[in-house]
């Protein structure tokens, strides 16, 4: 099998990993016990020995997949010559059974006969560790090279070979209509001897709870009126239960993605993790969650900001931690983790205030430093950082004067200012001071008065999808002519037709720059600020025709193949309408 889109893919998750399903009935993606612990099975981005679990028919067959109800328990239909049948799976939530890791996959005939195939040939690791099976009661257990590479695939009646010179497990059966049968993959040594009877027993009771857990889950309107409300209501509510795989329960963060690399034909050097906690763009999620009634997830995340504001201090906080909360990454780092990045401090004084704002909470011992930041802020916004993107693929990014990464500056004096009024704080005139010439600076030389338009950087006159973000900090009114010149200049210099790119450079007008989906969003938010709702409701609607068949969104997409790339229900925040 070739590699499919990534709109061919669904997601299944719990409070701890997820797993991505093909519309063929194969598991592409799976890391187990955690969403970023190594893989089981990584064919998504590793066709060749990546390893995945596929159940099919027989043959030629058609297939569509779709969630049941409000939840992320997905459906597969196949359709043969012979009949009908679908293929569920999901993933028990962790309170339920306790500390083991499953995916469950039922198979139920509709109508007629079908002929089956299973295949599991998972590889530990990303395919860098060599996997085992052997003969286990009630299916077959698989091993890696390492103590903690344990898994097995349960059975409830069909027997399984093993072939492929003992790392696959193999069955071919037939299923009446009517019939139905059951398979387990279970992750870790508990796993390994948990009776197959057990592990039956246990899906037949996880299926409705699953799916139970979820509906309760999901977003649900108030009575006095759906902030969500609109014609993409359904949207944003699925892609709520994608933000819950996203969250890590031992820690409140928030991963950056589901998956480890991202996968482009093109890009054979261009491999970093993804998944980890980003502090960029936490006062959006607090925001989210808030609005959609997780309350409990708000809390926790916010928790999980307040713990490394205070454990690693102004000078030691960074862009990115482990979901744990860690500093340090394996051998394939996110792009430049380590770099010096002003913008980080302002993400972490809006999602303060915000917090503020929405739960009128404030750890007072949290205030000395915040009030640091803010000290240390008033001189470091004179240095240049590496900005908010990733870096080009060539390498070549050096560290600028950022538009963007100076207004995040101000914004963390700005609001450190006003959490200081509402608390009644001491607030040292340097703060104001200070605040002042930043904003001087940013309109004097962070602007260029013949565009009339906002820039990438002190002296580099390309645009910047970031700048955007000038508009929901405050830094000027959304009227301002020097506004709206910037918005006018990124819609004709940056986008392609509803799409936008992130930025203007080489790298961008040679056409390997996909389409940015976040910025796209984030431009329609941009024109309902200034009040431009036609135009607004017009691209969101065509924006939305390019969610996946299931009702979500990645984070590119390349008009060029009709394909998108690298995994984004963290940004369904974007998908409100006015």
């Amino acid at each position: 099998m070739s590699y499919l889109a990534a709109s061919d893919y669904g997601v299944i998750g719990n409070h701890q990993s997820s797993a991505l399903v093909n519309q063929f009935g194969a598991i592409d993606w799976c890391c187990l016990p955690y969403l970023d612990s190594p893989s089981h099975f990584a064919a998504f981005i590793n066709e060749g020995a990546g390893g995945r679990f596929q159940i099919c028919p027989q043959g030629e067959f058609r297939s569509r997949h779709y969630y049941i109800q409000k939840s992320i328990v997905l459906e597969t239909f196949f359709e043969t010559p012979t009949g009908s049948a679908i293929l569920i799976d999901w993933m028990p939530v962790e309170e339920n059974f306790g500390c083991h890791s499953f995916i469950f996959r039922r198979i139920n005939v509709l109508t007629g006969s079908v002929n089956w195939v299973l295949t599991c040939n998972p590889r530990f690791d990303y395919g860098k560790e060599f996997t085992q099976g052997e003969k286990h009661p009630g299916g077959v257990l698989f091993r890696g090279t390492q103590a903690d590479q344990v898994a097995i695939l349960h059975s409830e009646k069909i027997p399984l070979e093993i072939v492929a010179n003992g790392t696959t497990a193999y069955a071919r059966f037939s299923m009446r209509a009517g019939m139905s049968t059951q398979f387990i993959w279970g992750w870790g040594r508990g796993s390994s001897y948990f009776g197959a009877d057990s592990a039956i027993s246990l899906n037949k009771q996880s299926f409705q709870s699953t799916v139970k857990y979820w509906e309760e889950y999901s977003h649900h309107c108030v009575a006095s009126g759906c902030i969500f409300g609109g014609p993409w209501h359904d949207l944003v509510s699925k892609s709520s239960l994608f933000l819950k795989t996203m969250s890590a329960p031992f820690s409140g963060s928030i991963s950056h993605s589901v998956i480890t690399f991202q996968r482009e034909p093109q890009a054979q050097n261009y491999v970093w993790e993804h998944r980890f906690a980003p502090l960029r763009g936490c006062s959006l999620k607090i925001q989210a969650l808030a609005h959609l009634g997780y309350v409990k997830e708000a809390h926790a995340y916010f928790q999980w900001i307040k713990k490394m504001i205070e454990r690693d201090g102004v000078e030691g906080l960074q862009p990115i931690y482990t979901l744990d909360g860690g500093k340090t990454f394996g051998e394939h780092p996110p792009v430049h983790s380590l770099h010096f990045q002003l913008d980080i401090y302002g993400h972490v004084l809006v999602a303060v205030s915000q917090y503020y704002k929405i739960f009128k909470e404030f750890p007072d011992e949290l205030w000395p430093q915040l009030a640091e930041i803010a000290d240390y802020i008033c001189q470091a916004w004179r240095r240049p950082d590496y900005g908010p993107w990733s870096q080009d693929r060539d390498g070549h990014r050096k560290p600028e004067h950022f538009v963007v990464s100076k207004v995040f500056c101000w914004a963390a004096l700005d609001q450190c200012i006003w959490l200081a009024t509402v608390l009644e704080k001491e607030i040292p005139n340097r703060w104001r001071l200070e605040q002042e010439i930043l904003h001087a600076t940013i309109c004097d030389q962070g602007y260029n008065s013949e565009q009339n338009t906002f820039i990438k950087s002190f002296g580099d006159n390309g645009l910047d999808a970031s700048c955007l973000w000038l508009l929901f900090l405050n830094f000027l009114p959304p009227t301002d002519p020097r506004m709206v010149g910037t918005l006018d200049a990124i819609q004709t210099t940056l986008s392609n037709g509803v799409f936008l790119k992130r930025y203007q450079s080489s790298y961008a007008t040679d056409e390997k720059q996909p389409d940015d989906l976040w910025s796209s969003f984030f431009f329609i938010c941009s024109l309902a600020l200034l009040e431009r709702f036609d135009e607004a409701r017009d691209r969101l609607a065509e924006l939305c025709t390019y969610a996946s068949p299931l009702g979500f969104f990645w984070r590119y997409y390349r008009a060029s193949t009709r394909q998108c790339s690298f995994w984004l229900p963290q940004y369904f925040r974007s998908h409100k309408s006015d």
